[in-house]
């Protein structure tokens, strides 16, 4: 199972998960499966639990599968080599490493977020314009009175300290 189903129903490695299997022949039945592992996946924030082959064949009476996790056993092995060998063999396959989707992600968050950015810029140059709108409107509103004083004789000091 990825990490956002262990978060989102709080079980993790050694628990257990009830799952309503739905058979074309057999009907709505439930089954119940042992969490081996929890993985990183950044393809779903709703969550996702793998089953072997075996399973889905014995559960659903399918043998096809829509996507496949790779395991390197030998942690000195290239991932993208082991990806473009498996690229090579079967160039029908979308093929990623945990490093190219995590890029990947990261890359699509930044993009939708640039958005936000701009948002944010037009904020503030329009708060900085309404502040210095603000500024100027009570400037000329106390123009006239300060031209006033100026006329009654006071001079620039007493009107500044006043």
């Amino acid at each position: 199972m990825n990490e956002a189903f262990s978060r989102r129903y709080g079980v993790g490695r050694g628990d257990t998960v009830a799952l309503s299997i739905t058979h074309r022949e057999q009907g709505l039945r439930s089954q119940e499966v042992s969490i081996t592992a929890v993985y990183a996946d950044y393809g779903t924030e709703m969550g996702n639990i793998l089953l072997a082959e075996k399973w889905t064949e014995q559960w659903f009476g399918e043998r096809d599968a829509n996507s496949i996790a790779v395991y390197l056993a030998d942690a000195d092995v290239d991932p993208e080599r082991v990806a473009a060998t498996i690229r090579e063999q079967f160039p029908f396959l979308r093929v990623q490493t945990n490093e190219a989707l995590k890029t990947d992600s990261i890359r699509i968050f930044r993009q939708t977020f640039a958005v936000t950015y701009a948002l944010e810029a037009i904020a503030v140059i329009i708060a900085v314009a309404g502040l210095g709108l603000a500024l100027a409107g009570a400037i000329l509103e106390r123009k006239k009175e300060l031209t006033t004083l100026k006329s009654l004789g006071l001079s620039s000091s007493q009107v500044a300290l006043g």
